[in-house]
């Protein structure tokens, strides 16, 4: 699922960075970045977040976790 969400986030022009994580063999993670409030916005009703939500009852065992954050700085 995640490997193919690449595909979908290159298909996003307001997605500046998107990553897929894996903290250990049962917990993984996306982190993405926008230039704005726009952006986010149009990821999260975009084709990543449909399908996630989609297979979220098949792959995770609890609904997953969506916290927005705001970088404050980066190198």
């Amino acid at each position: 699922m995640l490997e193919g969400g690449r595909e979908l986030a290159l298909a996003e022009p307001l997605t500046v960075d998107w990553y897929a994580l894996r903290f250990d063999q049962v917990t993984y993670g996306i982190f993405d970045t926008f230039e704005a409030e726009p952006g986010r916005e149009a990821h999260q009703t975009g084709e990543i977040s449909k399908a996630l939500m989609a297979a979220a009852p098949e792959l995770l065992a609890k609904d997953p976790e969506v916290r927005p954050v705001d970088v404050i700085t980066a190198k």
